[in-house]
């Protein structure tokens, strides 16, 4: 006789909300969270929905990408409000073509996120030993500080150069959590499960969990495949506002719900906040 595993036994898999991102603007997409009590209701739509993390972007007065810290503090705090400890806040540290790398650094150290995520082709714009140093400073600076950073890598060959930064020494050896973003660079900006492909070739480290996003409305049929590998996903409005038919999406939470219901369905439990702070931070 054969018993079915309990809940709790079954893979966890973390859905992070990315619902505002740097570029998307109300006037093309009414619905798009951009004032911080907009943000913490749509931060809580997710949490219902099944997501553990929230990828938080900022916006000025006039809807402009933003850094600034204050900005951020208002957002973390509304968030709170709404919904507790219930959902993992990171903050971006995008540059967006509005920051340029000293003025980026400046506002991570303001912002003092205890969870931030960095483009690795950012901080290392043009790979020259000033960058390099630059980017060692940081890293150890963060680290020393308790703040988790996650990576984002755009290509392959930027996972080979996190590898060879951790091999030579120039950030720190710790379980560091990586985003792969994938299809970036297609002129359609249609992601496809097979962009994950190289990624995977290129080994990510053992001890760094990783995790996807996806533009486009293959977007569940991209999360779906990463989950199956071992990966963690990250949806929302900033890169993909389409369903799988093509349709708009509502909201973020709305492909969260999706997301979830599809990840359950190939048999995954979703993570919850302790699961994802478990799996993420150090």
């Amino acid at each position: 006789m054969t018993t079915r595993n309990s809940d709790a036994d079954r893979p966890a898999v973390i859905i992070a909300a990315a619902p505002t991102g740097a570029h998307k603007s109300r006037a093309d997409f009414p619905t798009l969270p951009v004032a911080a009590d907009d943000i913490a209701d749509e931060a809580y739509q997710c949490m219902r929905s099944g997501a553990s993390m929230l990828h938080l972007h900022v916006r000025d007065r006039l809807g402009r990408h933003s850094l600034d810290a204050g900005l951020y503090r208002e957002a973390v705090a509304a968030v709170r409000s709404r919904c507790g400890d219930g959902i993992l806040i990171q903050a971006t540290s995008e540059q967006a073509g509005v920051y340029d790398t000293r003025s980026q650094i400046e506002a991570i150290h303001a912002i003092e996120a205890d969870f931030l995520s960095i483009s690795i082709t950012e901080i290392l714009a043009e790979h020259t030993q000033a960058d390099l140093n630059r980017a060692a400073e940081l890293f150890a600076e963060l680290s020393s500080s308790g703040t988790t950073v996650q990576v984002i890598l755009y290509s392959a060959e930027q996972l080979e150069m996190w590898k060879s930064l951790k091999t030579r020494g120039l950030v720190p050896d710790k379980r560091t959590p990586l985003l792969f973003v994938l299809g970036r660079y297609h002129a359609s900006r249609q992601s496809s499960p097979q962009d994950l492909t190289p990624f995977l070739e290129a080994c990510p480290p053992a001890d760094d969990p990783w995790m996807v996003c996806a533009f486009g409305a293959r977007e569940i049929e991209c999360m779906r495949f990463a989950v199956a590998q071992g990966g963690h996903v990250r949806v929302g409005f900033e890169n993909n506002t389409l369903r799988p038919d093509g349709a708009g999406l509502s909201g973020t939470a709305e492909s969260v719900r999706l997301t979830a219901s599809a990840l359950r369905a190939d048999g995954f439990r979703i993570a919850d906040v302790n699961d994802a702070r478990r799996l993420l931070l150090r």
